[in-house]
């Protein structure tokens, strides 16, 4: 019975070890991602805003021919394009402080911005508790980024429903869409298909005792099931 129970301690300790160095490892991951983040917006994305600017402006000076002047108004077209194709990425890599923002609402953000591609996004989190922030969340919200990437790269899809719920001792994510489906088991032994980050992901909720679910069929659309432990 001793040996058991040292046993049974060492491995209780070596879980909580492993799920503490988890979530240092997400928010060290997510504060440098902050951190380019700014870095890229106050440097890059500031300088190439100041560039298309003074093209802007040399196109409009006096006594420049109009091949010139539409090379140039050309040139800051181009560069302000890329400006907002920088600032969408950067919304993309920058994580949310889920501690002081909420899950609900960084989830309702995802939605903002895939409404803006075209979707109709949902969210329904009316079985979600007001205030709930479990230790895990990052892991739903990256599944739920995760998912809702995939849907839009591949999916083909018309709609997306975002479905949150936090009973006693669990958190669950939905992300539901209407889109063209595909083979869950292929994707999982060859990586193929774009989803390969949803696998990834798998192993990492698995590790804290949650699990990732994906039920789909060519043709009949995907639900992907997240749900971690809430304590």
């Amino acid at each position: 019975l001793p040996i058991a129970w040292s046993l049974g301690r060492r491995l209780r300790n070596r879980t909580l070890e492993r799920e503490r160095l988890l979530r240092e490892s997400l928010e060290a991951s997510d504060a440098e991602r902050r951190r380019i983040a700014a870095d890229l917006h106050d440097g890059v994305v500031q300088d190439l805003a100041g560039v298309a600017f003074g093209l802007g402006a040399a196109a409009r000076r006096p006594g420049v021919d109009a091949d010139t002047a539409l090379a140039l108004s050309d040139a800051a077209g181009d560069v302000r394009m890329s400006v907002t194709a920088l600032r969408s990425l950067l919304v993309e890599i920058y994580p949310p402080n889920l501690l002081a923002e909420g899950l609900v609402p960084a989830i309702e953000d995802l939605a903002t911005r895939a409404r803006a591609r075209g979707l109709d996004v949902t969210v329904d989190a009316s079985a979600w508790t007001p205030g709930a922030t479990p230790p895990e969340a990052p892991l739903l919200y990256r599944g739920a980024q995760e998912a809702l990437r995939n849907v839009i790269k591949h999916a083909n899809a018309q709609s997306v429903q975002f479905v949150m719920a936090s009973p006693e001792n669990r958190a669950s994510l939905d992300v539901v869409d209407d889109g063209c489906g595909f083979d869950p088991e292929a994707v999982t032994r060859h990586g193929t298909s774009g989803h390969f980050g949803l696998v990834a992901l798998r192993d990492l909720v698995a590790s804290v005792g949650g699990a990732v679910e994906i039920d789909s069929t060519p043709g009949s659309g995907t639900r992907v099931h997240l749900e971690v432990p809430q304590r």
